[in-house]
């Protein structure tokens, strides 16, 4: 019995209609969706651009947090002899 397809199908549509909600909820805001659905207690449609917007600053700052780690902590000195050779020379 082919289970594991239908929960990821479940997933899918549960995904799906929950991105549908949050794309309406953000463009429309909460007084419209009241109406229609009923007072469910939405949050302000400003953290419909906050959250993604953090969610952005925390990708490039960890981009560049990794990049400098890698240059500051995992490149060897300039006076090392890892810079002139490797194991395999």
């Amino acid at each position: 019995v082919p289970t594991y397809e239908y929960y990821g199908f479940a997933v899918y549509l549960g995904s799906t209609a929950l991105f549908i909600l949050y794309i309406t909820w953000a463009l429309l805001g909460p007084e419209r969706l009241e109406r229609w659905i009923g007072d469910l207690g939405y949050p302000s449609p400003w953290w419909a651009t906050a959250i993604p917007a953090w969610c952005v600053v925390l990708l490039l700052y960890i981009y560049v947090a990794l990049a400098c780690y890698n240059i500051q902590v995992l490149t060897p000195k300039l006076n090392d002899t890892r810079c002139m050779t490797d194991s395999h020379a």
